[in-house]
């Protein structure tokens, strides 16, 4: 995750106008969640002691990550080829416990808003998003109790995923695809839930005008990967959205959407 480039296909990209096509399109991002591999070298990674917390180091990585970016979009743009490219983020709902307003503040412009300035000219924002997290005064807050968690520690809220694709929607003004979400469980049923109800807070977005393209769910190689090994179990891939009809896996049918 986050040092390498992406590509697939998802079957929401679509032409407009021509709903009767069922053919995928091609697209491309350049660097796959680039906001946190400054984030896991230098604050919350493996790291030695001596360059752990080193907010300069991590700063420095963010402009390097957004200049490659930016190279990455003319040299796919130039061809050969031409399909939709763009970046992807991994993104939380923020929230401020009391007096922790201005630490929020700043999270938000580390990890996701100086991204979402580097996606001028950019054909998509891909968001990835898989719970909530809190911050205090002295940096990130723990979990709000009596808030159920996931097998990774997260808090289990889907509803975070609605209120990420309509942050980086306003700020960004391009259209979303939802690249990843889920939920690490064993549970089958929780995990319909979840995917439930994500579904449903993607249906209020696009009912809103919020313009999202499609959603997939992650794969558990993908949550785990750059967590804790093979361990936890998440969701496999499917796509829904607003030029396309669905392709369930079968948590998806569970959520009856």
């Amino acid at each position: 995750m986050g040092s390498r480039g992406c590509a697939g296909t998802i079957l929401p990209l679509r032409d407009p106008g021509r709903s009767s096509s069922r053919r995928p399109h091609r697209l491309a991002c350049t660097i796959n969640e680039l906001n946190l591999i400054g984030l896991r070298g230098y604050d919350v990674g493996s790291s030695s002691s001596e360059i752990k917390d080193n907010f300069v180091r991590h700063l420095a990585i963010n402009e390097a990550m957004v200049r490659a970016h930016r190279r990455g979009v003319d040299a796919l743009q130039s061809g050969p080829g031409d399909f939709p490219v763009g970046l992807t983020l991994s993104m939380d709902e923020m929230v401020a416990e009391p007096g922790g307003e201005g630490v929020l503040e700043a999270a938000r412009e580390i990890l996701e808003d100086s991204f979402f300035r580097a996606t001028e000219g950019d054909d998509f924002i891909g968001v990835q998003c898989y719970s909530r997290v809190h911050f205090g005064p002295g940096g990130q807050a723990p979990n709000q109790p009596g808030v159920p968690t996931t097998q990774m520690g997260y808090e289990y809220w889907p509803q975070g995923v609605e209120h990420c694709a309509r942050r980086a929607a306003a700020i960004t003004g391009l259209p979303v695809l939802l690249t990843e979400s889920g939920i690490a469980t064993e549970d089958d049923a929780e995990r319909i839930t979840y995917l439930g109800e994500v579904l449903r807070g993607v249906r209020h977005a696009l009912d809103d005008g919020v313009d999202i393209r499609g959603t997939s769910c992650g794969a558990s190689s993908t949550i785990s990967s750059g967590h804790t090994g093979l361990g936890p179990s998440s969701d496999s891939t499917a796509s829904i959205g607003r030029h396309s009809p669905a392709v369930p896996s079968p948590a998806h049918r569970g959520s009856g959407l």
